[in-house]
């Protein structure tokens, strides 16, 4: 999952469905990048980061995975 993702498009107010029109990107891919399901095109994430008013500069952390909720959740499943 990518968290910073997630958590700009809450604080842009945005729902995912409205900026995947605004960056004219699909909802689905939209989704399945949010999700760390698939890795964006380097247009995808330039359009993304301009949709939510995130700087250039800022990119690489926004488009991060988080993987600190699934080493917890494969640390607990090791433990079974």
């Amino acid at each position: 999952m990518r968290f910073n993702l997630k958590t700009a498009f809450i604080r842009s107010g945005a729902s995912q469905r409205r900026a995947a029109v605004v960056c004219g990107i699909p909802e689905n891919r939209l989704s399945e990048i949010v999700q760390g399901l698939t890795n964006p095109r380097p247009d995808e994430k330039a359009r993304i980061a301009a949709c939510l008013g995130v700087a250039m500069t800022e990119i690489d952390e926004l488009f991060a995975i988080d993987t600190t909720i699934l080493r917890s959740a494969m640390e607990v499943r090791s433990r079974r």
